[in-house]
């Protein structure tokens, strides 16, 4: 939980909460979100896989295919998103600004059923490097890997 001013008022801002809430509303979305000491969303080998997913198209800088075979989505389809899938896209990246106004540290991977993309993105307090690296120290600390 991040804490922040707002006139003069200390407010909590709880990114996994949000999160959590979109995704109680609407379970095409999965996600991993490491925020400060905390990790939320999909913590098993669902979580993995979105990560190892996120980290491939980072490294990469390709999608593909949503059967998870390497064959490379080209770049023409890659805003091809469902109406749905937009709609959530929109509300995550609200909570990620809303996250950034109030001060939050995270990186956060997630996919939408009905858009071929799996999103990495992370706060102010990280690049992609130190984002990548947060990934895959977290991915390292599995109990079952």
């Amino acid at each position: 939980m991040s804490k922040h001013l707002v006139e003069n008022e200390e407010v909590e801002f709880d990114i996994v909460a949000v999160l959590d809430e979109i995704q109680f509303t609407d379970p095409s979305l999965w996600f991993v979100l490491i925020a400060g000491g905390t990790v939320g969303g999909c913590m098993d080998a669902t979580g993995a896989y979105i990560m190892s997913r996120c980290l491939v198209e980072v490294e990469t800088r390709h999608a593909f295919n949503a059967a998870g075979r390497f064959v490379r989505v080209p770049h023409s389809e890659w805003a091809k998103s469902t109406a749905k899938a937009k709609r959530v896209r929109d509300r995550v990246r609200r909570a990620l600004r809303a996250g950034q106004q109030a001060g939050a540290e995270f990186v956060l991977c997630y996919h939408i059923e009905g858009d071929p993309r799996w999103y990495l993105e992370w706060s102010d307090n990280h690049d992609q490097e130190s984002a990548v690296e947060a990934l895959k120290q977290y991915l390292r600390s599995m109990p079952w890997v």
